[in-house]
């Protein structure tokens, strides 16, 4: 061996060196927080100290097994694989704004089904399992009219999950067997529709926030919230379609204000309340819309008065045609389930009282470790920023007053006090019951990570979340047929 060729391979192995240092430099110190959290939660999961509920309030998911190498390195390599696209989409999405999301739509589909790799049971199963779905199995055993006319007493004749649940998810799966002729096609087109929630979300954040690269990491987060993985396709993973449906046509409604949109609101009201009412605690986010609407120029008090009037007419045609073809009346349906919630949680011995601490950190950790983090750190940085804004303001020479809050924390307060409302009410299961709210958790995380120079942290987010499905989903029995 010559000394030149040795001089060579040193030049060759310190411009590797110099490479890989660069790389590792090129994460901020708050991307490494968010591997260092992720790999905290890994940690604490294989050696099982993470409670998934609240033995204290009778209500525990069980680990059912231990966490595998291949399981952990299989999700982070396709982590990494969906971040690497996340970080080229992000840099392309004002070239194609309708192509990348639906390419999205393919790719979280497909990234979730992977996922569901590592989880022992099928889709067709826990579609068909009476233990964990009990609405497949109540389609085959009532006609839709039947049921309308007389909910009360058919649900009796069903299991305790059945009566705590409006009629929608039951009619729901007589609308699946129009498309599906088995449980397996059945839990895929719930997949689907699920994720379709996340074309709705960023047509959502475009529209308030006018910002398509968080538009597109809202929707990316949204296809692999955790707590939607873990229960998907229970139909509390169909939740939130309804209400970013509900939220985006009020959005358009706000930019627009047409009469016919207000209408078709309050009809996506009745609906969203017909299949499920928790979502209804999402009104707070309509307010903060409102408020930011309200805030521009042109918005006059007969816009109100017309989006209230012609809202409530739509709410009440459907109510209207519901009573008088058989006989549904939705409201008093809403009080018997709530009563039936009730008997439900003395039955299983729930206190309230147990539950509040353990709802709020079940919520945030099943949203997803690194959104949560961006999430208050969010909260953080658009404070100094108004604070920031309020100073510069007050130095500033007498002119127009003040615009109001950013709409950024509003929208984040909104989804605290809309979290602290349902964990007083809730006893329990908020890793499913709340998924519709782990929606709106991802829009601050992505307006968070937009922040931050370059895709870098909005890669690391989403691969975190990948790998936190993945290890949970393989370990914990979230749905057991």
């Amino acid at each position: 061996m010559t000394d030149g060729d040795s001089c060579g391979r040193c030049g060759e192995e310190n411009g590797r060196v110099s490479s890989i240092g660069h790389f590792l430099r090129s994460f901020s110190w708050f991307d490494w927080l968010l591997v260092l959290a992720t790999a905290v939660y890994v940690w604490l999961l294989a050696s099982r100290r993470i409670e998934f509920g609240s033995t204290k309030g009778n209500w525990v998911y069980r680990y059912y097994s231990n966490l595998d190498v291949r399981t952990l390195l299989g999700s982070l390599a396709l982590g990494v694989g969906l971040g690497c696209l996340l970080s080229f989409s992000l840099k392309h999405i004002d070239r194609h704004r309708i192509l990348l999301p639906l390419c999205w739509l393919v790719l979280g589909t497909a990234g979730q089904l992977l996922l569901r790799l590592f989880s022992p049971y099928s889709l067709g199963s826990i579609v068909e399992g009476d233990a964990a779905n009990g609405f497949y199995g109540a389609s085959f055993a009532c006609d839709p009219g039947g049921l309308l006319r007389d909910a009360s007493s058919i649900y009796a004749l069903f299991p305790i999950h059945i009566p705590t649940n409006m009629p929608g998810k039951v009619l729901f799966f007589h609308l699946l067997r129009l498309g599906a002729d088995s449980p397996q096609a059945m839990g895929l087109l719930i997949v689907l529709i699920s994720n379709a929630g996340g074309l709705l979300l960023y047509d959502l954040v475009r529209r308030v926030f006018r910002d398509r690269r968080a538009s597109l990491t809202a929707f990316v987060f949204y296809l692999f919230i955790p707590a939607r993985l873990y229960f998907i396709p229970i139909l509390n993973a169909v939740s939130p379609v309804l209400l970013l449906a509900v939220m985006d046509v009020f959005a358009v409604f706000l930019q627009h204000r047409r009469t016919w949109e207000a209408a078709l609101l309050g009809i996506g009201i009745y609906m969203m309340v017909f299949f499920e009412p928790t979502p209804l605690a999402g009104g707070l986010f309509g307010l903060v819309f409102l408020r930011d609407a309200a805030a521009k120029p042109g918005w006059r008090r007969e816009c109100f008065f017309r989006l209230l009037c012609a809202a409530a007419l739509g709410f009440l045609f459907v109510h209207v045609c519901f009573l008088r073809a058989f006989g549904f009346h939705i409201v008093e349906q809403v009080f018997a389930l709530l009563q039936e919630c009730a008997k439900c949680n003395v039955a299983l011995h729930r206190p309230m009282a147990v539950w509040l601490g353990p709802n709020l950190v079940e919520f945030f950790l099943n949203g997803g470790v690194a959104a949560s983090i961006l999430f208050f750190s969010g909260i953080v940085v658009a404070l100094r920023r108004k604070r920031g804004s309020d100073r510069r303001r007050a130095d500033a020479p007498p002119g127009p007053p003040p615009p109001p809050m950013d709409t950024e924390i509003l929208l984040s307060a909104a989804l605290l006090v809309a979290a602290g409302i349902l964990a007083i009410i809730s006893r329990g299961e908020v890793a499913r019951v709340w998924i519709f709210l782990s929606a709106f958790l991802q829009i601050s995380a992505a307006i968070q990570a937009g922040r931050t120079p370059g895709t870098r942290t909005a890669t690391v987010a989403l691969t975190s979340a990948v790998v936190q499905a993945g290890t949970t989903l393989s370990m914990i029995g979230f749905v057991i047929p």
